[in-house]
């Protein structure tokens, strides 16, 4: 069973592999475009090393360690905040492994309601702002009184509890495969390079990482209301 998952596996992450992705990689990482190349190769034995790797994966339940580690990257947010609270972290990622994990993630639709607009195709938060400008307007025109209350979710990604991430997101997957995802977020290492080029390690004990395959879905599905 683990040997054909794995070559359904293979196509998956050849396909998933495909799709443009606008993140870099960590240095310990090769590029996409490597991979895609050997994904692409006939008549050479990388498909059945690869495929054995795969089944391997699914058999002991267990991922690389280079997989679980990412290299955090601080970005400006565009906000009026300072310091660290004015920093967003990214995570670059093995794209490979990422591959893998997105392909297990697309199995399901992911699906959200008309009110959700981040994270979701053909949709933008400026939309949503426009939408409730729209409805203020119509409301005070027709003489009622109009109150707008705006919440912003602090450090997002990394703050929703696993149980709740889990019992959201991954109810529709099989065993093997909600295995896998659970791994992906809950053995989740983070490398941080500071200013004097000292390394840190550290491990995520909650939520997702913002850069990984399934990260915006899972987030948005986590968050809609059931």
């Amino acid at each position: 069973a683990c040997l054909e998952s794995a070559k359904s596996d293979f196509d998956a992450i050849k396909l998933a592999l495909k799709k443009r992705s606008g993140f870099a990689v960590p240095p310990w990482a090769c590029h996409r475009e490597f991979w895609k190349v050997l994904f692409d190769l006939r008549g050479s034995n990388f498909r059945r090393y690869m495929v054995h790797f795969l089944a391997l994966m699914r058999f002991t339940g267990r991922l690389p360690l280079l997989w679980a580690i990412s290299l955090g990257c601080a970005i400006p947010k565009p906000t009026v905040k300072d310091n660290i609270e004015a920093l967003r972290l990214l995570h670059l990622l093995d794209p490979l492994s990422k591959a893998w994990i997105s392909s297990l993630w697309r199995q399901k639709n992911f699906q959200v309601g008309p009110t959700a607009f981040g994270c979701v195709p053909n949709r933008c938060r400026e939309e949503a702002m426009l939408a409730v400008r729209v409805f203020m307007y119509r409301l005070l025109k027709a003489g009622l009184s109009v109150v707008l209350l705006l919440f912003d979710v602090t450090n997002a990604f990394p703050s929703i509890r696993w149980g709740k991430l889990e019992q959201r997101t991954l109810r529709d997957y099989d065993a093997d495969d909600q295995h896998i995802l659970q791994t992906r977020h809950r053995q989740a290492l983070c490398a941080i390079i500071d200013c004097c080029d000292c390394i840190g390690v550290f491990r995520l004990g909650s939520g997702n990482r913002q850069g990984d395959g399934p990260a915006a879905q899972q987030f948005a599905q986590a968050f809609e209301k059931q």
